[in-house]
């Protein structure tokens, strides 16, 4: 390389070292980072359970059946709410419970009941542990009963009822990701009292259930 290409070379990169910081100064300044997805407090939920019936209290034609056994049962629910704060949130649920055989000791009962619920639900999240928080709850609503294949006792027939229905629930979350929240949890309820058809009608009372239960919820995004 000659002594004058040198030179040139030399002052060529003088002239770009001075006009490279003038033109970085003229740019724009970068993009800030993607924010991180913000969830809106909406969320659906599933959960299928079983359900453990207490001994129901049962009278036919104002005789008391003698020992009634009501078969546990499979349960599944589907619902909709809110997370309105990190302490409270409320949904309602719309859940089916199949047929349940109920008998008793003297083969004097036999029939088999199901169930379709609604309920609105609150809830208080307690103390959160990392991901997990247990959290407690109560419930009202509605339940919508059938009874099917009822033989026994003479006289009396399938048959629907509506009754009120009332919930208590605890249980414990555990946060998968921002969006899936994994809920497993125990609740009594209180199905009221439903009844049967025909001209001897027999009633169930006291048509309680200890559910357990597990379940998904998904928070739509903001």
């Amino acid at each position: 390389m000659s002594r004058r290409s040198g030179i040139l070379m030399i002052g060529a990169s003088a002239v770009m070292l001075s006009v490279v910081p003038a033109l970085a100064a003229d740019l724009p300044p970068p993009p800030p980072p993607p924010a991180a997805a913000e969830h809106s407090c909406f969320y659906l939920r599933g959960d299928i359970g079983l359900g453990i019936h207490e001994e129901p209290t049962i009278t036919k034609g104002g005789t008391s059946a003698t020992n009634p056994d009501l078969q546990d049962n499979f349960l599944v629910e589907v619902g909709a709410g809110c997370q309105v704060n990190k302490y409270f949130r409320a949904d309602v649920t719309v859940g089916y419970r199949d047929a349940s055989n109920m008998r008793e000791v003297f083969n004097d009962l036999n029939g088999e009941i199901s169930s379709y619920t609604v309920l609105a639900n609150a809830y208080i999240d307690l103390v959160r542990w990392g991901n997990l928080t247990p959290y407690v709850g109560a419930g009202l609503g509605v339940a919508f009963h059938e009874m099917d294949n009822v033989s026994l006792p003479a006289g009396s027939s399938d048959g629907s009822s509506t009754e009120f229905a009332w919930a208590l629930y605890a249980g414990l979350s555990y946060n998968i990701s921002p969006s899936f929240t994994i809920d497993a949890g125990y609740r009594f309820i209180d199905l009221g009292s439903p009844e049967s058809g025909g001209t001897s009608v027999f009633r169930m009372d006291d048509f309680e259930s200890h559910d357990l239960r597990i379940g998904l919820r998904w928070y739509f995004a903001s």
